[in-house]
């Protein structure tokens, strides 16, 4: 496996799953390093991962599709001739470019990653290295349908299987003690950015006002000073908490102070939510959901009946909802309760890799047969 998102040592827990589920032989190849917004993170193992894990030095380090790996690569993943190889990352990404390179003119079942939801071109040499990953990719893992409908639009033919996000941690992610039903805590988790839509979530705040509504935000980014600037002017600065930025090592912590979740993504002209990772980490812990029509979030919750959907940008509709959820924790514990169970069901840890393992195992034997 080659996946720059297991720098963060939470993210190799799919693989510790499929390890324990297979048995197979496995490697997983991560940067030595990765640069992000809130400093560098050193590669480290996640205790449960028993496999081979091969650090090696990035070039372009916190650059998702512009990173490349440097010396070693070649030779630490010729050893999967003959095997299989899969690339958590998209089709665009140097990276993924580079490790089919490296294994493309080989007898090696080669596979990739995508989250893309928009069907967006790329200048000439990324979409030629593009095409190439396409033609020579025995499958591909796609977050959602949408994800496949882009794939199949910039020409990829091969086979593709919508693989939800590779699965919960439901061990990790679990209902908290319930809490006393004092107020409705809502909460936010994700980076302070425009298409987060946390000052939706404050406008919506203000308009709440003879119910005891308060917000916990979990993250930080570049709009945090405007963020809570927006707090101060709207009067409700005393209502909302700034936890700043957590670990996902201990995002589990952020879902244990809230009883419902607030996603108020926006979409952009170059961005719509593409699956909701927070969504089914919420639910995992019975925390129900409410999220704007941005995206695959209204998918996303038909699928789990974890919650409720408002137009993107909405105030209003937002505070409307809110108000009627304080006077309902039934509600609330009911719907988070209703959402544990699929999660359990569909998006667990257990189910990503039992998915992700018999994708592999068919793609193996299809280039098996192809050979004879």
């Amino acid at each position: 496996m080659v996946s720059h998102a297991c720098a963060v040592p939470p993210n190799q827990v799919l693989y510790a799953e499929l390890e324990r589920l297979t048995g197979w032989d496995m490697t997983l190849v991560l940067p030595r390093r990765w640069d992000t917004e809130f400093g560098p993170r050193a590669a480290e193992r996640w205790p449960a991962f028993g496999g081979e894990i091969v650090p090696l030095p990035v070039i372009g380090s916190g650059s998702v599709p512009r990173h490349v790996y440097g010396r070693g690569l070649s030779e630490t993943l010729k050893r999967a001739i003959g095997g299989a190889m899969f690339v958590h990352h998209e089709p665009y990404g140097l990276a993924t470019m580079q490790a089919f390179a490296v294994l493309g003119r080989t007898e090696t079942t080669l596979g990739f990653y995508s989250s893309q939801n928009l069907a967006k071109r790329y200048p000439a040499p990324v979409r030629w290295g593009e095409r190439g990953v396409f033609a020579r990719a025995d499958y591909a893992v796609a977050a959602t349908g949408a994800v496949v409908d882009v794939l199949r639009k910039k020409g990829y033919k091969g086979d593709a299987n919508v693989l939800a996000m590779l699965g919960v941690d439901t061990a990790r992610f679990r209902p908290a003690p319930q809490r006393e039903p004092r107020e409705l805590v809502v909460g936010f988790v994700g980076r302070l950015t425009f298409e987060k839509g946390v000052d939706v979530l404050l406008d919506a705040l203000a308009q709440v006002k003879d119910v005891p509504v308060s917000a916990i935000v979990t993250g930080d980014g570049p709009q945090r000073d405007a963020l809570h600037e927006q707090a101060r002017r709207l009067g409700i600065s005393d209502r909302v908490s700034w936890a700043g930025y957590v670990p996902h090592e201990r995002a589990e912590e952020a879902y244990a102070k809230v009883d419902v979740l607030a996603v108020p993504s926006r979409t952009t002209r170059g961005w719509a939510e593409q699956f909701g990772r927070v969504v089914l980490e919420a639910l995992a812990c019975e925390v129900p959901v409410v999220a704007a029509a941005s995206g695959e979030l209204p998918s996303l919750l038909a699928a789990t009946s974890g919650g409720w959907t408002f137009p993107e940008g909405d105030a209003r509709a937002l505070a409307a909802r809110l108000s009627e959820l304080v006077a309902q924790p039934e509600v609330l514990r009911a719907v988070g309760r209703a959402g544990r169970r699929v999660v359990d069901d569909r998006y667990s840890l257990a189910r990503g890799a039992e998915a992700l393992a018999c994708t592999i195992e068919r793609a193996v034997a299809r280039r098996a047969r192809v050979a004879e």
